[in-house]
């Protein structure tokens, strides 16, 4: 698994988040709320769950993934209720949103480190 690449693509959600709010298009909610969806979350609950699913670090990786997903979608509802101000509030430094993606980042730079 590409942890680095896994790392920006969830960086990344900010930015696609921003560019949905700017362009007023909609947001695949019923994918981006699921954690089994993505390439980590795939690796999760495949081949990484089967490897490492005893290990404490990988629960918290679970469960950050899990919050990370959930909290975009929540944003992607807002955009999809065309409540931009909202949206746009919801992706801002300090908010639920920045912590759990910081918090899935974490967990993932320390995933790397132990080898995952």
């Amino acid at each position: 698994i590409d942890i680095d690449a896994i790392i920006d693509g969830h960086r990344q959600w900010k930015v696609k988040l921003r560019d949905a709010i700017e362009t007023q298009s909609t947001v695949d909610t019923a994918t981006l709320s699921r954690d089994d969806c993505c390439p980590l979350g795939k690796w999760v609950y495949g081949t990484g769950g089967q490897h490492f699913g005893h290990q404490p670090s990988f629960t918290a990786l679970v469960e950050r993934h899990k919050t990370f997903h959930k909290v975009a979608g929540s944003v992607g509802e807002l955009i999809n209720r065309k409540q931009y101000l909202e949206a746009e509030q919801a992706v801002a430094p300090g908010t639920p949103f920045a912590t759990a993606t910081r918090e899935v980042v974490q967990v993932l730079s320390a995933a790397k480190r132990i080898g995952f």
